[in-house]
Parts: structure tokens; C-alpha cells; sequence
């Protein structure tokens, strides 16, 4: 829902600024997700953002890096099922909502 300017944005109970600190502790310790390759095959990584890429590991903590992208980089994040490694038939299973493809 949509509140006025005067009054701070609440999320679950939290203020904008609240909301903002809880969201930049997950992204820098990283939170747990499936990534997607092209023969439908998923494997959880670590997707968290550090020293201005996004990056996804193998494990939560540590320097190795299985991939990642600048941020500067990203073009577009889009929700849903958007692309074809989304689309394929191994990945029926998993509702729209759940899944993100960004561009870069």
C-alpha cells in the first residue's frame, strides 16, 4: 500500500530506515537462492553483494566466487520467468513469482 510522504514507510512494522539496515545485512551476508543453468539443472549459491558486484558462492563465507556481476554493469532485473534458462521444462515446478532474471 501506498502511504503519504509525510508518513514513514512501513514494512512489516519497520521503518524506512529500518527496513533499508535489514536489507543491506542481508545483502552483505549474502542470502541462499537457486541459480539456473541452461540444461535446467539449479544449484544453490550464496547471492550476496560485496565491493560494488553481485556476486554468487558456494559457500556463505570465504573469497571464491563462482560468478558475478558488477553492478554498474546491470541492465535490467526482471520478475518472473523471462528467460529461456527459466523456461524449461525441468523448472515447471517453480512458480513465476519466485524467479528473477537480471540482465547486464
Amino acid at each position: 500500500t501506498m502511504n503519504k510522504m509525510s508518513d514513514p514507510l512501513v514494512y512489516n512494522n519497520m521503518t524506512e530506515q529500518e527496513f533499508f539496515n535489514e536489507m543491506m545485512i542481508i545483502l552483505e551476508n549474502g542470502i541462499q537462492l537457486y541459480k539456473h543453468y541452461d540444461d535446467g539443472i539449479r544449484r544453490l549459491r550464496w547471492i550476496c553483494i560485496q565491493n560494488g558486484k553481485l556476486d554468487w558462492r558456494r559457500h556463505q563465507y570465504g573469497s571464491y566466487t563462482s560468478g558475478g556481476i558488477k553492478l554498474i554493469d546491470i541492465l535490467s532485473i526482471s520478475i518472473g520467468k523471462t528467460s529461456g534458462i527459466l523456461k524449461h521444462n525441468k523448472l515447471s515446478d517453480i512458480p513465476n513469482r519466485c524467479c528473477c532474471s537480471i540482465t547486464s
